[in-house]
């Protein structure tokens, strides 16, 4: 399969680490890119169709809700 070229500016410090890191591997610069932009759109592929920050939130409040929260959120939101 025929790769396309892009170029990428990256912070020194990124720079000098992913270049350390690719030595240490034994591979390129550009092979530790793909292998990273695999890993990461895979993650990405692995969510599904529901990638939605609202979703992905998973922090639970577990405190004393007022009875009529739910009725009434607007004004125990915003004090209307």
């Amino acid at each position: 399969m025929p790769l396309k070229r892009t170029t990428i500016r990256l912070s020194p410090h990124l720079w000098n680490e992913a270049k350390a890191l690719a030595r240490e591997r034994g591979v390129s610069f550009a092979e530790l890119a793909r292998e990273a932009l695999e890993k990461e759109l895979a993650r990405h592929r692995s969510k599904g169709e529901r990638h939605d920050p609202f979703f992905d939130d998973t922090a639970v409040y577990r405190g004393p809700v007022p009875r009529n929260y739910s009725r009434d959120h607007d004004r125990h939101l915003y004090g209307r």
